[in-house]
């Protein structure tokens, strides 16, 4: 892919508007996850260029804010998902050989939801080497559609602008990467041959990536993992090493937002979490072993099921049982049950 100052790679951009949320408005982003904003580059997601043997996406902004929201749920939760671009791309209204803007890549995952790769691949296909641009523009299946929906159930996205400046100082990133990595845009890719750093030299923003860290010795140069390798090459198997870039400490960053989620957790007992823990405790069963004619139930013991072999909660069993009763509304099977049961892995539901 041929590299020219006056290429356009997916930016459609907007200046911060006074309704988008200003870095410190919402307590619910400002969780501290690394203390000296080191570490994201760490637990940079699965490696993705945004282009193809045959066509470039133009979802540089659906990438990035994907790459960081991915990284936000796995430090924070422990939970590593794998998000599907295109589907967001196309939800998103990103336009072919044009681009999209943050805000409204930021917007379609709070209001359409999000989709995981292995699904989005079972439902429809993968966005591989041969994939063609009317492909991946395509209308999204219904099915789809419907299960990025049952994300808004699950998480609430958080999103905000940390300046309403389009010169946004470095020094306001590293900051916020205590917090999560940081969207930013500005003007791709031209490189210091001495120094090996990129600058813009004063061009407007056309691209936007993702800031993961700072050089501990110079804070003002910021580290970046992008889209495009160095040599602008496509390689199916691309590495981080092939998409971490430093900005020189004079880059202009136009705008910078990050991206957080919540989990949902409502009161409603049909709630997908409390479903959840209830079919956990379904995997729990009380001893129905017989010896001498008589069942081994012992004070009311639990048993659960564990590598295939069943295993014994010791003496706060008890407690166990009185909790998951009166919380979770699983109740215990009385002798009469247990007994009509043989000793194998079937549980008793929760009603």
């Amino acid at each position: 892919m041929e590299k020219t100052k006056d290429i356009n790679y997916g930016l459609v951009f907007e200046e911060v508007k006074e309704q988008d949320w200003v870095f410190g408005a919402s307590p619910l982003q400002n969780k501290v996850i690394f203390a000296d904003g080191h570490g994201w580059q760490k637990f940079i997601c699965q490696s993705e260029i945004q282009f193809n043997r045959n066509f470039d996406s133009f979802s540089c902004v659906t990438y990035a804010i994907l790459k960081a929201l991915v990284m936000h749920i796995y430090c924070v939760y422990g939970i590593l998902l794998d998000l599907d671009e295109m589907f967001t791309a196309v939800m998103s209204r990103t336009i072919p050989g044009v681009g999209n803007s943050v805000r409204n890549v930021m917007e379609s995952l709070r209001l359409d939801g999000f989709v995981e790769e292995y699904i989005a691949t079972k439902l429809r296909y993968a966005f591989d080497a041969n994939t063609t641009k009317q492909m991946f523009f395509a209308d999204q299946p219904y099915k789809l559609v419907q299960e990025a929906l049952k994300s808004i159930i699950k998480w609430k996205i958080n999103w905000e602008a940390l300046t309403t400046s389009n010169n946004v100082p470095h020094s306001l990133i590293v900051g916020a990467l205590k917090y999560s990595p940081v969207v930013i845009t500005g003007r791709a890719w031209i490189k210091n041959d001495k120094t090996g750093l990129y600058v813009d030299e004063g061009l407007p923003a056309n691209h936007a990536h993702l800031a993961v860290d700072y050089d501990s010795k110079n804070p003002d140069i910021i580290i970046d993992s992008d889209t495009y390798p160095k040599d602008f090459q496509y390689k199916e198997n691309v590495t981080q090493d092939d998409l971490i870039k430093q900005l020189d400490p004079t880059y202009r960053i136009w705008s910078a937002h990050k991206i957080t989620a919540e989990p949902i957790i409502s009161s409603e007992p049909k709630n997908f979490l409390l479903n959840k823990i209830k079919d956990m405790l379904k995997n729990i069963i009380r001893c129905n072993k017989v010896t001498n004619s008589k069942l081994e139930i012992g004070a009311g013991s639990l048993w659960f099921t564990k590598d295939g072999k069943r295993q014994r909660f010791n003496k706060w069993s008890l407690d166990a049982i009185t909790l998951m009763t009166v919380n979770f509304g699983v109740q215990q099977a009385s002798d009469t049950e247990i007994a009509k049961f043989k000793e194998t892995s079937e549980f008793f539901p929760a009603n």
